[in-house]
């Protein structure tokens, strides 16, 4: 989950540390890159899962296989 007030001081501290520039352009690519660099630094990549089973350390192919098995035999 993204932290949106750690998030926020980062974007005003990058954008007052950084110069400006003199055209549209350049104002525009520094926007950019301050909003992907407090972006990087505060909001995670991936979503964590949302149920931790648990058997998670064990559970791998090899169990999915033989759960499947299992199951299928249950229903014949």
């Amino acid at each position: 989950m993204a932290n949106w007030p750690l998030f926020n001081e980062a974007l005003l501290e990058a954008l007052q540390t950084t110069d400006p520039g003199l055209t549209v352009d350049d104002m525009e690519q520094r926007l950019v890159n301050v909003f992907h660099q407090a972006a990087d630094k505060d909001i995670p990549y991936t979503k964590f899962p949302k149920q931790q089973y648990r058997d998670h350390w064990y559970f791998d192919k090899r169990v999915r296989e033989y759960n499947h098995r299992i199951n299928s035999a249950k229903k014949t």
